[in-house]
């Protein structure tokens, strides 16, 4: 198994802080400025951030991966 940096010199954790900790700052804007009736709509943020993060690293070691191949 190939073994994982936790720090900012690896881009993964780079780039998961600069999606994640706006969505999570808009996240509790939104939840404290909204209506009880829309509250749901921010329940949504951390997904979506999260599922675009995965995709962009699954195409990321695709890319990655092809141009070692060659």
């Amino acid at each position: 198994m190939e073994r994982f940096d936790f720090s900012f010199n690896n881009k993964y954790v780079r780039w998961w802080f600069i999606i994640m900790l706006p969505l999570i700052i808009l996240f509790a804007i939104l939840a404290y400025i909204l209506p009880n009736e829309d509250k749901w709509m921010t329940s949504f943020l951390t997904p979506i951030g999260v599922l675009l993060f995965f995709i962009w690293v699954r195409f990321d070691k695709r890319k990655n991966n092809k141009g070692k191949s060659r």
